[in-house]
């Protein structure tokens, strides 16, 4: 290295050995600190779970989270449509500042129960009620248009515009309709300090008793199986995201009892059996 030229050059030009073998010793300590924040950059911290991190941290808010408005301006951008299906209570819960919230009637009756339990104080909350059209169900949006990938959508009176890199289609909303919001029977804010707009239909046109109607005609042998079914799935989901949490958990003990990148063969098989 360079360092190690320019102590030669020092030792030809009259520097004692007992010096020379002291910037030796520095510089090999040197050399020994920067290898190890090397491999705690690189192993102790695998690289897929810092960007795995990033995009959760920085992406994933906001593509779920709802638009908040802090000043007059920003309150100008607050719209009201049939793809707003975020349950805007749970964003109230632990809060201690006075905010105003829009609900419609799902959303109000989440805040009245949270009242109730005492996570929400009703002082602290200004609720804006609207009526509620119903809202669209994404996945029986993609449904309609064959999985296609969906760069657009829009609203237009009782039609769902729905665009993509070679296809634009027009789609009843009444065929999109969230299930629940079809049997809903409280569409109007049931609590509230000032209702926004005019009241519409409690009801959503749907028969709470054709949706219950197919269990009803099961026996209970029948009833007990689809429940099993259920529950087979549910366990199913639940043991894949297991098996990533022990994947990425895993890898970081891997890397840290593997810090010069050399894979141990003892170690390979203790845990992929245990992942797979």
């Amino acid at each position: 290295s360079k360092l190690s030229k320019t102590v030669e050059v020092l030792r030809d030009r009259g520097l004692s050995e007992g010096e020379v073998s002291r910037v030796n010793s520095f510089l090999s300590k040197l050399i020994m600190a920067f290898e190890s924040f090397k491999h705690i950059f690189q192993y102790r911290t695998p690289r897929t779970l810092r960007t795995y991190s990033r995009v959760f941290i920085y992406i994933i808010p906001i593509i779920y989270a709802p638009y908040f408005a802090y000043t007059e301006e920003e309150a100008d951008n607050l719209i009201w449509s049939s793809f707003c299906t975020k349950n805007l209570a749970n964003f109230l819960i632990k809060r201690k500042d006075k905010v105003a919230v829009i609900a419609q009637g799902c959303v109000s009756r989440s805040i009245v129960g949270l009242i109730n339990e005492n996570q929400v104080k009703r002082e602290n909350v200004y609720i804006l009620g609207i009526w509620s059209p119903g809202m669209v169900d994404r996945r029986k949006v993609i449904e309609k248009v064959g999985g296609k990938e969906i760069l657009e959508a829009k609203e237009e009176g009782d039609k769902i515009i729905v665009v993509g890199e070679d296809f634009e289609e027009s789609i009843p909303k009444k065929e999109v309709i969230r299930d629940n919001c079809l049997t809903c029977v409280h569409r109007n804010a049931v609590l509230y300090d000032e209702f926004i707009g005019e009241k519409g239909e409690e009801t959503g046109g749907g028969n709470r008793d054709n949706v219950a109607a197919p269990w009803e005609k099961l026996s209970i042998d029948e009833r007990w199986r689809n429940l099993e079914r259920l529950l087979r799935t549910a366990l199913g989901v639940m043991r894949v995201e297991m098996r990533v949490l022990c994947v990425i958990v895993l890898s970081v003990l891997w890397m840290n009892q593997n810090r010069s990148g050399v894979v141990r063969p003892r170690m390979r098989q203790i845990y992929l059996p245990f992942i797979f």
